[in-house]
């Protein structure tokens, strides 16, 4: 809107930039694995501290790791009789958690790393693709055209075919980028390693009794105890607890609240139109 008011017709974007670069700290346990799949050993040892260090929670603790390699059924048994665990699959009936593991668990491509195949399916199956959505809906929403040079699949042929180290190396994200920008970009921006996304704070809402009474709400409704999908008693209690201060949960109910509530607000009255139309015309 302001680029509009301004009468600037044309944007450039860095969408894909972090998809196709590395630009997440979640791309360093791939990046990891990488490296222990390639054998190299001696600049895993090197670089794991680093990473710990700058990124503490880019990779999973050893005991969490040991407890991801359960079977999920189990992992799930165990989340319910103890009162723990924020995976969203928990909360999941088992029909539908398993739907959703078929699906994410696509077959990797043996020529890429783990770090390439990761960065693959973000830039062309995950997230880039909703993000590049929302631009496209943004902009059209105000008539400016939007380019976006990081975009490029000669980027994306080049990325995918470096050795992991040229892309996160020496525990940097976008480690090719910044590399490049040496001299021209200032170096406490192309240095800058502390990265901030745009996540809702969730954990915040969640500490409003206005906000826990709608969650309430909602996961208390007969249609949310019927549906195929959710398991009410498992958010019940995750709603319990968030109420006694694990504010973790927050960003897993948000998923379930704010799906139920966009169905009430804009499903519901067209399934009651559709009811009450049937009706007339029946009698």
């Amino acid at each position: 809107r302001l680029a509009k008011e301004r009468g600037v017709t044309v944007l450039l974007d860095g969408q894909g930039a972090d998809e196709l670069l590395g630009g997440y700290e979640q791309y360093f346990a791939p990046y990891v694995d990488s490296l222990r799949e390639r054998g190299d050993l001696a600049r895993l040892e090197r670089e794991l501290p680093r990473i710990r260090e700058r990124y503490p929670l880019a990779l999973v603790p050893p005991a969490r790791a040991l407890r991801d390699r359960l079977p999920f059924p189990l992992r799930r048994l165990l989340s319910r009789a103890l009162g723990t665990g924020t995976n969203l699959l928990y909360g999941l009936r088992p029909e539908a958690a398993r739907e959703v593991m078929r699906t994410a668990a696509a077959p990797r491509r043996p020529a890429y790393s783990r770090l390439a195949d990761s960065l693959e399916r973000d830039s062309f199956s995950r997230s880039l693709t909703s993000l590049l959505r929302y631009g496209d809906r943004n902009s059209m929403a105000h008539s400016r055209e939007v380019r976006l040079p990081f975009c490029d699949h000669r980027i994306a042929e080049l990325a995918f075919s470096l050795p992991p180290h040229l892309l996160m190396g020496d525990a940097q994200t976008k480690r090719l980028l910044r590399e490049s920008m040496r001299g021209i970009l200032p170096e406490p921006v192309r240095a800058r390693w502390n990265k901030q996304g745009f996540r809702p704070p969730q954990d915040l809402w969640f500490r409003s009794p206005r906000m826990l009474e709608a969650a309430q709400d909602v996961f208390g409704s007969a249609s949310f105890r019927s549906s195929r999908y959710w398991s009410a008693v498992w958010w019940q209690k995750a709603l319990e607890r968030t109420r006694r201060g694990e504010l973790s949960l927050a960003w897993a109910l948000w998923q379930p609240f704010i799906i139920e509530s966009w169905k009430a607000q804009f499903l519901a009255p067209v399934a009651a139109a559709r009811s009450r139309a049937a009706s007339g015309r029946g009698a």
